[in-house]
């Protein structure tokens, strides 16, 4: 008896009901828990975001390399005053909303917190920045693509530039997030050229356009759902989750006109050497003239953060055009894209050219060059 009555508790936890008028048993569903926290990388940190605590904490491991002329106790104050600058300058400057009632954090918005981690012994390979920090140094650098700082060992106190100061360590972090500098002449065709008090040009403010990045890093875990820096800032910034491109041209070899239509996706939050975003979509090309129609997966580049407003798409695919009228023959088709073009707020428009390779050898290679025109979604 005790047995049986073990073995009918032994079923109670592990989730076992009695259906009615028999003995059989079946397992109640599992209850739906809400995922909480979102975990995930960029292309030198990492980042947790909880969508219930509405916080978003991003973080990045520094590993230093020191002059022999500084001794351990300087080497200890200077990485502090480096976390001391970038969290403080960096952290709670602006909330992430998102556009739709909808989405999570939409009453009180997402609160960033940064973290800077200090290290001193070798990266190896590991995500983080090589902080290479040299003697006398009155400027620093920031290469991206390598993932590496280059500091003087006078920036853990802030610069004197004239008519501001600056803390210099936090003006890089900037760099690492993908941010250009905006005292330089090519930033007159952005924003910022004249805020001199910007952390990217001569001061130590966050506006809420050096706050993109984080919000494209939320709009990318929540589906549906676009953040942005609450204050004055432009979508012209953004790199979108989503896109719906269309293209209208000419073929060169004989002059039809094409319509070709693109959806695409961002891939994650990893960008490839900091620059280029990799994108994953579907295309459907018509030519008009003909009734061809070819479809098919495609892959694309973004390198939308060298130069704003300015950026360029290249992509590449497998197009398939089934057999049509008059014994036209199946072709599978290669595409090399690029896009050269400018943003706005929510779209963009370029000059593209697509080439396309016949991979069956049924079709000869097609020249096609026309102007495009991307939504985000």
């Amino acid at each position: 008896m005790k047995q049986a009555l073990d073995r009918k508790s032994e079923r109670a936890e592990s989730g076992y009901r009695q259906q009615p008028g028999g003995p059989f048993f079946s397992k109640a569903p599992p209850a739906v828990i809400q995922r909480a926290v979102h975990n995930g990388t960029d292309h030198g940190g990492n980042y947790q975001f909880d969508d219930t605590a509405c916080t978003l904490t991003y973080n990045q491991d520094w590993y230093y390399h020191f002059p022999a002329s500084m001794n351990a106790a300087q080497q200890t104050s200077y990485m502090n005053s480096a976390e001391t600058q970038v969290n403080g300058v960096w952290s709670r400057k602006h909330k992430l909303r998102p556009a739709s009632g909808a989405c999570s954090c939409n009453a009180n918005g997402v609160d960033v917190d940064v973290r800077l981690h200090n290290h001193t012994d070798p990266r190896n390979g590991r995500r983080g920045f090589d902080v290479n920090v040299e003697h006398s140094g009155t400027s620093g650098f920031t290469n991206q693509p390598v993932r590496t700082v280059t500091l003087g060992d006078t920036h853990d106190t802030p610069v004197n530039l004239g008519a501001t100061t600056q803390q210099r360590i936090a003006h890089e972090f900037g760099h690492t997030l993908g941010i250009t500098d905006e005292y330089v002449g090519w930033a007159a065709l952005g924003l910022g050229h004249s805020d001199t008090s910007s952390i990217m040009h001569s001061g130590d403010d966050v506006r809420p356009r050096h706050y993109q990045h984080f919000a494209d890093l939320v709009s990318n875990e929540v589906e549906g759902c676009r953040y942005r820096p609450e204050g004055f800032s432009s979508r012209a910034l953004v790199n979108p989750v989503a896109q719906l491109g269309i293209t209208s041209g000419l073929t060169l070899n004989n002059a039809q006109f094409v319509i070709d239509l693109r959806l695409n996706r961002r891939i994650g939050n990893t960008d490839i050497l900091g620059l280029a975003t990799p994108r994953a979509g579907f295309e459907g090309l018509m030519n008009t003239a003909t009734g061809n129609f070819m479809f098919g997966p495609t892959f694309d580049l973004s390198l939308n953060r060298l130069a704003h407003p300015l950026y360029v798409d290249v992509g590449t695919g497998m197009l398939f055009d089934p057999e049509g009228p008059g014994n036209r023959p199946a072709s599978l088709n290669i595409p090399f894209s690029a896009t050269v073009g400018a943003r706005w707020s929510g779209f963009s428009t370029g000059i593209n050219y697509t080439g396309l390779i016949d991979m069956l050898h049924n079709a000869p290679y097609t020249h096609l060059v026309g102007i495009n025109l991307q939504v985000d979604l």
